[in-house]
């Protein structure tokens, strides 16, 4: 079967965009080279569509002047994880925490994009605290992660079995 890029126009094979479960086909509307291009910082950052490009020079004021706020959130979530990490964690679940955060690595260099190893069940959640434990961690894309927020995923979850 074939599908057409609503970017290119191209007709290409399903193998050529990325999956998607929210999708009615299952896949991305843009196939896998429209989003590379998509996701390359211009060489103009003037005239660049790129949010951090765009917003760098705030942020940078925005952590100079509040050095202490951003330092203060950042020893809050350490702690959380620390306090979130129980004890009785083998060394195999050790080796499967470094592996994930290994595995986000190597993602990173096979896609040149950045990815985060995120908690499918937060550490500071509103009704819920997860654990910092292998089966909580997962592999998602750094906009994706950012995009989450401190969420609860909204389906296939029941905070009850963890």
């Amino acid at each position: 079967m074939l599908k057409v890029c609503c970017v290119c126009k191209e007709e290409k094979e399903y193998f050529y965009f990325y999956k998607h479960k929210n999708k009615p086909d299952g896949h991305t509307y843009q196939c896998k080279e429209c989003i590379k291009q998509k996701r390359k910082p211009e060489v103009n950052k003037k005239n660049c569509s790129n949010y951090y490009y765009r917003n760098k020079n705030r942020w940078v004021r925005y952590r100079k002047e509040n050095r202490s706020k951003l330092n203060s959130i950042q020893a809050k979530y350490r702690s959380s994880k620390l306090n979130a990490t129980p004890n009785w964690l083998t060394e195999y679940d050790w080796e499967m925490i470094n592996w994930t955060y290994e595995a986000a690595k190597i993602a990173e260099k096979h896609y040149g994009i950045s990815f985060h190893v995120d908690h499918i069940v937060p550490l500071q959640g509103k009704n819920i605290c997860g654990l910092h434990v292998p089966w909580n961690l997962q592999v998602i894309t750094a906009h994706d992660n950012m995009s989450k927020g401190n969420k609860m995923p909204e389906e296939g979850l029941d905070p009850s079995q963890m």
